[in-house]
């Protein structure tokens, strides 16, 4: 079973997309968005970041990510709240490989 690093703030704890992913059969580990304590990345395929009201926060961590996982090849996909031209923007520019808007299909 692959896992899946779901990184969420207690506002948007990201309960919806943590159900999606665990229906679709993946496992899922949290941790808390803007959090300075190293993620564990072992055995993790993917990184899944609700990000909430504040993408400045996801961005800092998107970086911080891309550069503790070095040559490590881990997608990073951002989860907004709604369409933003903006916050996607953002999360690219920070090094997030794809940004999904709600709603989406599962």
């Amino acid at each position: 079973m692959q896992t899946v690093l779901l990184s969420a703030t207690p506002s948007h704890p990201g309960d919806d997309l943590r159900e999606c992913l665990a229906r679709a059969g993946y496992a899922v580990r949290t941790h808390a968005l803007g959090s300075t304590p190293p993620a564990d990345f072992a055995a993790v395929a993917v990184v899944a970041i609700e990000v909430g009201e504040r993408p400045e926060v996801a961005a800092a961590q998107t970086r911080r990510w891309r550069t503790e996982l070095g040559d490590e090849l881990i997608p990073i996909v951002w989860v907004l709240p709604t369409m933003n031209v903006v916050a996607t923007s953002q999360g690219l520019v920070a090094g997030a490989d794809a940004v999904l808007a709600r709603p989406f299909d599962a």
